[in-house]
């Protein structure tokens, strides 16, 4: 999958996840997670093209899912539940995205 492919897929799947929970009737929220997701993303793919391996990967995700979360809860205030569902759509675009490559 093409890097920008890669990207405006994670962000659209993130974005259908959050819109199930009802927090895209937020407009501000729909641009921070649009953005955070192509910047989270590019910037991760860029940095696995150097180096990969499976720990490193998953090391790097868990700081996707604490960067995406700061701009959430900068946005919306800090609760457990958006930590989960930062966290679950992290997990959900892993799997879609690096689910082969990892063979989950």
């Amino acid at each position: 999958m093409t890097l920008y492919l890669n990207a405006v897929l994670t962000a659209a799947i993130e974005l259908v996840f959050f819109a199930l929970f009802g927090y895209c009737r937020n407009r501000s929220f729909v641009y921070v997670c649009v953005l955070m997701n192509l910047f989270t993303n590019l910037t991760l793919n860029l940095v696995i093209s150097h180096y990969y391996s499976i720990p490193f990967l998953i090391g790097l995700e868990l700081i996707v899912v604490i960067t995406e979360y700061a701009a959430y809860a900068g946005l919306l205030g800090r609760s457990k539940k958006v930590f989960a569902l930062t966290f679950v759509a992290n997990l959900l675009t892993f799997a879609t995205t690096y689910g082969e490559r990892c063979k989950i």
